[in-house]
């Protein structure tokens, strides 16, 4: 899974969002069917159906896959990078 870091603090005690403090999960419709899956702030790259009903499915990778098969190589099992990886000029987070 590729996690996003916290973009205020940059230490993972939290950031900011659009809709305040807190928001309500959404609904479980989309489930987690396989690589590229997107899942509340972090990216799936493999199929992981036993998070179904826990985290909601918002969307889906469709252009760049190969950028994140290229990020993957760079992690690890406890969590680390083996370098670091930034995400610049993408638009808006």
């Amino acid at each position: 899974m590729c996690q996003d870091d916290d973009v205020i603090h940059h230490n993972g005690a939290g950031g900011k969002f659009v809709y305040g403090e807190k928001f309500d999960d959404g609904h479980f419709i989309l489930k987690h069917t396989g690589p590229f899956i997107f899942s509340q702030f972090f990216i799936c790259v493999a199929k992981i159906e036993w998070w179904g009903g826990k985290h909601v499915v918002f969307g889906k990778v469709k252009d760049g896959m190969n950028i994140m098969e290229a990020m993957e190589c760079f992690g690890s099992s406890n969590g680390k990078t083996s370098k670091k990886i930034t995400i610049a000029d993408c638009g808006q987070i």
